[in-house]
């Protein structure tokens, strides 16, 4: 039978609480460390450019990451700036990535589009880039600020970003996913829809045959109207209430959570959906 002494048995259970506190705390340590040195490198670069473009044209952006302002001058141009960051794990990763990141336009009689192009990560997919986080997509985010002729119809989506229109004389559909949206001083149909954001619109004008619709899940509605409004109104939420400073006619059943009325004999078709928030409806 072999012994152990006493000498040996304390020399090896030292080793085996070692050995156990190592396996506890190295992943900790390493992983704090990729944490910590994921996202080191931040750059950014500049897309300016100016185009021709008439009015009672269409421009439309398509982005993932960032905010779309769009704003009307009285230039027969459409201005654009737009400012892409990079963020990724070191500087050198950022400026690789930046350099590939593209603004594609899209340029054609009466249409202009702005849409992002992001390029493929190249990676090694150790175990260290892993660790390390290299293994990550770099973050991308692209900011527009555009400046079109008033009498322009837009199409801008992002998926995180703000969006915000102002005094635009056309049809503008407006959706983001995560992120509010304002269109101030309007004139025309709006369709403003997200999922995470609120919803405020400004009509300084709204006629007989055009609509409006206003569609969020978690997020309040305001709606601004001319005094001269005439409208066909549908509002409903389901965690919220619902005011308006309009006397509105109602059809049907008034549930407090759920109307259906005229404003001024109605006209033109408003829709105003939410879950989680209130709507209300405010006199210009």
């Amino acid at each position: 039978m072999l012994r152990m002494g006493s000498h040996d048995f304390q020399s090896r259970k030292e080793a085996l609480v070692m050995r156990k506190f190592m396996g506890l705390n190295i992943a900790p340590i390493l992983l704090f460390c990729g944490v910590s040195l994921g996202m080191a490198g931040t750059l950014q670069k500049e897309f300016k450019k100016q185009f021709d473009f008439g009015s009672g044209g269409e421009m439309r952006v398509e982005n993932v990451n960032g905010r779309i302002h769009v704003e009307a001058w009285e230039k027969e141009q459409v201005d654009v700036f737009a400012e892409i960051e990079v963020r990724a794990w070191d500087r050198e990763a950022a400026e690789a990535f930046l350099d590939e990141v593209e603004i594609v336009v899209d340029e054609r009689a009466g249409y202009l589009s702005f849409e992002v192009d992001y390029p493929r990560v190249r990676g090694s997919g150790s175990v260290w880039d892993a660790i390390f986080g290299r293994n990550r997509r770099p973050q991308v985010k692209v900011d527009f600020w555009i400046r079109v002729p008033g009498e322009t119809d837009i199409d801008l989506s992002s998926v995180n970003g703000h969006i915000r229109v102002c005094e635009i004389d056309g049809f503008a559909d407006l959706g983001t996913t995560n992120g509010s949206i304002e269109a101030e001083d309007m004139k025309g149909s709006v369709d403003a829809h997200t999922t995470n954001g609120g919803i405020r619109v400004e009509l300084r004008e709204f006629q007989s045959g055009e609509e409006l619709s206003c569609r969020t899940t978690n997020g309040q509605i305001r709606l601004t109207l001319p005094h001269e409004v005439e409208a066909d109104v549908t509002a409903s939420t389901v965690n919220g209430r619902i005011s308006t400073d309009f006397p509105m006619e109602i059809r049907g059943r008034y549930a407090g959570k759920n109307i259906r009325g005229q404003i001024n004999e109605g006209g033109g078709l408003i829709e105003l959906k939410t879950v989680n928030g209130s709507i209300h409806i405010y006199e210009r």
